[in-house]
């Protein structure tokens, strides 16, 4: 039979398209459908092609350099991502637990995979209650933002230069405020009143 002949099976006939990445000095080959569903992606994909180079991310001569990624961000995502945990339909089963969800979080945020973002926030959920207001803050969790301002508020260990740099300093210096209202009247984070914070944060709630 000539080639042109065979027709392709709908099920299972796979087409894997390798995509070649870089962050930092590292080089990354992965199928190019891990990334297929994400918007932001898709529009990188349909970009057109210049006539006179290869497209980047076709070969590994030519990879897609990811410019502020770090390699061991990008090595986390990767394998959460390829172990296909979208399978369960929840995004709950997962066979490969990082040793940072937080870069997970930062580039399923970036790029837009809204149920990898949703797992790696909820195993962020327990962590102690400065991440959980720096995480929502920086990736627009508006949930964990009083929860986690009001721990902060009321908790014994003072903020560290970490912290500080952390938060930024106007809104850490407005949590301090709001830690000497605290130990004003000894409270647990329940007592703290919502007036309370919203008068000495502003806009920031």
């Amino acid at each position: 039979m000539e080639p042109h002949s065979y027709t392709r099976d709908n099920d299972f006939f796979i087409d894997v398209k390798p995509l070649y990445l870089r962050a930092e000095g590292t080089l990354f080959c992965v199928p190019r459908h891990y990334f297929e569903k994400s918007e932001v992606w898709e529009g990188l994909f349909t970009l057109p092609a210049t006539s006179d180079s290869p497209r980047e991310g076709s070969s590994e001569d030519y990879p897609l350099f990811l410019e502020s990624i770090k390699a061991d961000d990008l090595r986390e995502f990767l394998r959460v991502l390829s172990c296909r945990l979208l399978a369960a339909g929840d995004g709950t089963s997962i066979r490969f637990i990082p040793t940072s969800w937080l870069p997970v979080l930062k580039l399923a945020s970036l790029w837009n995979f809204p149920k990898l973002r949703a797992l790696a926030l909820k195993y962020l959920k327990s962590q102690d209650c400065m991440t959980r207001l720096r995480i929502s803050r920086q990736y627009d969790v508006k949930e964990w933002f009083l929860p986690a301002l009001k721990e902060v508020a009321v908790r014994t260990e003072p903020l560290t230069m970490d912290d500080v740099k952390e938060l930024g300093l106007e809104f850490a210096l407005k949590v301090m405020a709001l830690r000497e209202k605290a130990r004003g009247a000894p409270c647990i984070a329940s007592d703290l009143h919502d007036y309370d914070i919203d008068r000495i944060l502003g806009k920031e709630t």
